[in-house]
């Protein structure tokens, strides 16, 4: 899952910087951003306490 988000996140930068910036694109880079900081955080929680998921 987090690969996938980083490289959707890596495809619209690439179409930022060759388009010129467009600003619904801006807004999904920033919306991909946050997802991919939620993403790790989640993967890193999962690893660092494996048990913690189960009993939330």
């Amino acid at each position: 899952m987090l690969l996938l988000v980083e490289v959707a996140q890596s495809t619209i930068g690439f179409v930022q910087y060759f388009t010129d910036l467009p600003v619904v694109l801006v807004g999904f880079h920033v919306l991909g951003a946050a997802i991919i900081s939620a993403a790790v955080t989640n993967a890193l929680l999962a690893v660092r306490h494996p048990g913690a998921r189960d009993a939330a």
